[in-house]
């Protein structure tokens, strides 16, 4: 283990900022169904990256799905070790909200949720004469959300009124790993987001709900990943903690579901319903294992194990604050390496059901290469994605689109 730190080191190239450098043009399909009940969850986009637009240093990251878009462009080199992004996002079913209680899917209160956003991302690299890149980024975000209700709400259930809400990222992130299947990585990183809406309001039965008008979140990360390169075998291991304050049912952090482009900082926990945990801290910790089955490395198999400590948010306590999961996945790449497939299995230990313990769930990947192979993993973490994107009707694939690459 020591050497593969030592690798890890020794391959890292000279500190850039976080603009993604690499040119991506690709297709992703995903779909996930919990095996006792809950919404089916799927997503599919457009994703292209394309550096040296029209300039050595003008960079587009553009996202688009059949009712989302996403965008970044990206402006090199503003200042010294300082580059800039400038956000824009839209469309429909980006903010809607999944009820779910102690395991149980509650139709009649979900609902729909349309958004709009924009902002800017500044990446600057604090030290830019070492190999590995210290990094801050600062992100301020405003976003438009209005909701409606769905078909399965109930009569009586009265969806929040639109808002504006407002926020700040500052993180600090050291080391990093590139989104590709061979590409080792160690990071360590720090984040803190303020959301600030223009009001709070009471939704709900009878206003029985609130959505607060000011919540912060903090986390901080730490994974390694490495690839030997005498047998093509992966292994991942992460940690992730988080706390919040004032946090409500739309922000609070969501923990469960096993696809990667669900959200920017995922935290899955296998067999479980995405986003079934509804928490205000929490502990994550998960570990990955992928062994290729044949000599050209096109078929592979993978297992990987989550266990996660949560304070839940109040109204959604469940016995005992362990929640965990276990989980396979198998895939296999084309050919000419111009597609892969990748088929999931989890199974959510901890899990509540009725009556018991115990859930599974079963899902599918796809990932078209337009160009030069660039291969995220069918679960990898640090696959570029952004916040989670598309409210899921029930028993439809709606689309959930995935924006930047993580700073």
């Amino acid at each position: 283990m020591l050497r593969a730190f030592l690798l890890l080191a020794l391959a890292a190239s000279p500190a850039t900022a976080q603009l993604d450098p690499e040119k991506r043009q690709l297709i992703q399909l995903g779909a996930d169904k919990p095996l006792e009940g809950g919404p089916a969850i799927g997503y599919g986009f457009y994703y292209l990256n394309r550096p040296h637009l029209y300039m050595e240093d003008l960079t587009l990251r553009l996202v688009v799905a059949p009712v989302y878009m996403d965008s970044e462009l990206g402006l090199r080199r503003i200042a010294p070790s300082t580059d800039l992004g400038i956000d824009l996002a839209g469309g429909g079913f980006a903010y809607g909200h999944n009820e779910i209680r102690h395991g149980t899917y509650v139709r009649g209160e979900s609902f729909n949720g349309d958004g709009f956003s924009f902002g800017f991302s500044v990446y600057h690299v604090l030290n830019p004469l070492q190999r590995i890149p210290l990094c801050l980024v600062v992100r301020p975000l405003t976003t438009l959300q209005a909701f409606q209700s769905r078909s399965t709400t109930d009569p009586n259930f009265q969806a929040p009124l639109d808002f504006q809400q407002n926020s700040l990222r500052l993180g600090i992130r050291f080391g990093g790993r590139e989104p590709e299947l061979g590409a080792s990585g160690l990071e360590l990183s720090a984040w803190y987001e303020g959301q600030f809406r223009n009001r709070g309001q009471q939704y709900g039965f009878d206003g029985d709900r609130t959505l607060r008008q000011r919540s912060q979140l903090f986390w901080t990360r730490a994974n390694f990943s490495y690839t030997f390169p005498a047998t093509g075998r992966y292994l991942y291991a992460g940690l992730t903690l988080g706390t919040s304050a004032d946090t409500d049912r739309l922000n609070a952090w969501k923990l469960g579901g096993q696809l990667p482009f669900t959200s920017e900082f995922p935290l899955a926990i296998p067999g479980y319903i995405q986003d079934e945990i509804a928490a205000r801290s929490f502990e994550h910790f998960e570990a990955r294992w992928l062994t290729p089955l044949d000599r050209a490395r096109r078929v592979g198999f993978g297992v990987w194990g989550v266990a996660a400590v949560v304070d839940y948010l109040p109204g959604f306590e469940q016995n005992g604050s362990l929640n965990s999961g276990l989980g396979a996945w198998g895939q296999l790449d084309g050919a000419k390496r111009n597609w892969r497939l990748g088929l999931l299995y989890g199974y959510g230990v901890t899990a509540v059901r009725s009556p018991g313990r115990g859930a599974h769930s079963v899902g599918l990947t796809v990932q078209f290469n337009i160009g030069p192979a660039t291969w995220p993993l069918p679960f990898e973490p640090e696959a570029p994605v952004e916040r989670p994107r598309g409210a899921l009707n029930p028993g439809v694939l709606s689309p959930l689109t995935p924006g930047k690459l993580i700073p």
